[in-house]
């Protein structure tokens, strides 16, 4: 008891203890907040006065293990006060083969669901079931949601506004039709849809006027359950990114193009798309048109964007569209879309002497090489390196090119160029130390 640490006033002390949290907080001895409460009684006390340690749990089931959830989850709520109660369930139902384990959890969840905050489900059909059935009319508290199922249809789960609701994320295929006036999500911040048709993606977000930030993958193979109606003028004035893949069909890609008149982003600052049509047949080519005029709608405030597709014979007029986005601050692409000459435009200084040498995105900070094939990737950034390398034209930028790039093997064989033209990083070790203000709040990793 002569550690400084034990010198310390209370109320610090339960300050540190809420930092040592982990995000995903299991009922372990090893963990905080039970390996906090068996280091003394005056840790045990300050952690069981402290509500916040006890406001989140995770349900999973752990093989050879019996572990007590429903009366420790009783134990964490009475804990936790009125900070509210957040939980994850992560139940597998091959290694637990007892549905009344889960129904008792489940129980005990429902019974105090006017303290939920957020939660986040793995579970069949029926348990979502019994989970939303006292959404939102019980369930004033709250704010996000997330849940992966089987096909889920929305507006049936949910028969009234979620007015506080500010994160939904589905991974499902999921459905939403017009007639589900009830649902309002006038406070909602961050979507994230898993598979959903156009139409019924247009239809939701009529629902959700503050939205900030959407991932979404939009299925045009599948059939349109409204018959291809599309609202008309929907506007999104807050959405700043947009994460989207589509999976087009080269019957129905017009449809891509009716997506685009009616989606309406005047402040989008990210967009990251995903073309993940598969080609069959020789000679086939993607088809990018609806995707250039959203890039034409959205260039007076597009910063950062990411272009990412299956291998195939690729269509988009790539230089001609960074032409006109020369406000770019962030640049992500799979290397099939990088020749010399487009590598030569973005990493070299502008040159007035030189024409050929005319540099698209001016303001670029960042390339991100997304990854696509081993040996293909290697020769792409050789030759990014190696075009850098040559530059001798006096530098335009107050700091080098970021080049990150796949954390493959042979990453540490590469070194930058001496010019200090370009600085490399790995893809992982960029996400931990220079978050980008695309993924900031979005749940996207």
């Amino acid at each position: 008891m002569t550690s400084p640490i034990h010198r310390l006033p209370d109320e610090l002390l339960s300050k540190i203890f809420v930092y040592s949290i982990s995000p995903s907080v299991t009922p372990e001895q090893i963990q905080a907040p039970l390996n906090i409460s068996s280091v003394c009684s005056a840790w045990r006390q300050i952690a069981t006065s402290t509500p916040t340690l006890w406001s989140s749990i995770m349900i999973a089931v752990i093989p050879r293990r019996k572990i007590r959830f429903t009366s420790i989850i009783e134990t964490w709520i009475s804990r936790s006060q009125s900070v509210g109660f957040s939980f994850t369930i992560k139940w597998n139902y091959l290694k637990e083969k007892d549905p009344s384990r889960l129904q008792a959890i489940l129980g005990v969840l429902i019974e105090h669901c006017g303290l939920w905050r957020n939660i986040n489900i793995s579970l069949r059909h029926d348990g979502v079931q019994q989970i939303f059935s006292v959404i939102p009319n019980l369930t004033p508290r709250i704010r996000g949601i997330c849940v992966d199922t089987d096909m889920f249809e929305i507006g049936k789960f949910f028969d009234g506004p979620l007015i506080y609701l500010e994160h939904l994320s589905v991974t499902a295929t999921s459905a939403f039709f017009p007639n589900n006036d009830h649902l309002l999500l006038d406070n909602l911040r961050n979507l994230i849809l898993d598979m959903m048709h156009p139409s019924c993606f247009m239809e939701f977000v009529l629902r959700t006027p503050r939205l900030e930030t959407a991932k979404v993958k939009l299925s045009f193979r599948q059939r349109d359950p409204q018959e291809s109606y599309y609202p008309n003028n929907v506007i999104l004035p807050h959405l700043r990114a947009l994460n989207i893949t589509v999976d087009l069909n080269g019957r129905t890609s017009f449809e891509f193009d009716r997506l685009h008149e009616s989606l309406k982003l005047p402040a989008l600052q990210t967009l990251i798309f995903t073309n993940q049509t598969y080609l069959y047949n020789a000679g086939d080519t993607l088809s990018w048109h609806g995707f250039e005029n959203i890039l034409h709608d959205v260039a007076p405030t597009l910063r950062n964007l990411g272009i990412r597709a299956h291998i195939g014979t690729l269509s988009i007029p790539l230089p001609q569209i960074l032409e006109t986005h020369p406000d770019l601050r962030y640049l992500a692409i799979s290397g099939g879309f990088l020749d010399e000459q487009l590598i030569r435009c973005l990493t070299h200084s502008s040159s007035p002497t030189d024409p050929s040498a005319s540099r698209l995105c001016p303001n670029l900070e960042t390339l991100h090489l997304l990854a696509s094939r081993y040996e293909e990737d290697y020769s792409t950034i050789r030759s990014i390196i190696d075009m850098a390398s040559m530059d001798k034209s006096p530098s335009t930028r107050e700091n080098p090119l970021l080049l990150v790039f796949p954390g493959y093997p042979f990453h540490t064989t590469l070194t930058p160029p001496p010019n200090g033209r370009l600085k490399l990083i790995t893809e992982w070790k960029w996400k931990q130390e220079r978050r980008h203000e695309m993924y900031i709040e979005s749940s996207w990793e």
